[in-house]
């Protein structure tokens, strides 16, 4: 991936937006992550189980939606490749687009 930032401008959701090839990557490791979810879910429950018994509740996590892996993306990136202006209302809103579809 080219991280190079020359000529850059900050995103929409206040962030430098990603090279092409990891959006790509965001999309198919989030549509993974939902198709694997349940059966995923299933194993870590069982494992839980079987190690605590009925000590502890589990509880699932839903998947990341695709802004919030572009977030924690960002958050690996070399600081100067990451805008102190990140706006959380840009990111929430297209979250809750993703949710619905």
């Amino acid at each position: 991936a080219d991280w190079s930032l020359e000529g850059s401008r900050v995103g929409p959701t206040g962030m430098v937006p990603l090279p092409q090839d990891e959006e790509v990557y965001i999309s198919q490791l989030q549509r993974r992550a939902a198709l694997l979810n349940d059966e995923f879910q299933m194993c870590v429950q069982r494992a839980v189980e079987r190690r605590f018994g009925d000590r502890v509740e589990f509880h699932s996590a839903p998947v990341k939606t695709k802004g919030r892996m572009r977030e924690k993306l960002q958050g690996y990136a070399a600081p100067s490749q990451t805008s102190s202006n990140s706006s959380k209302q840009d990111d929430k809103a297209e979250d809750a687009d993703e949710q619905a579809s």
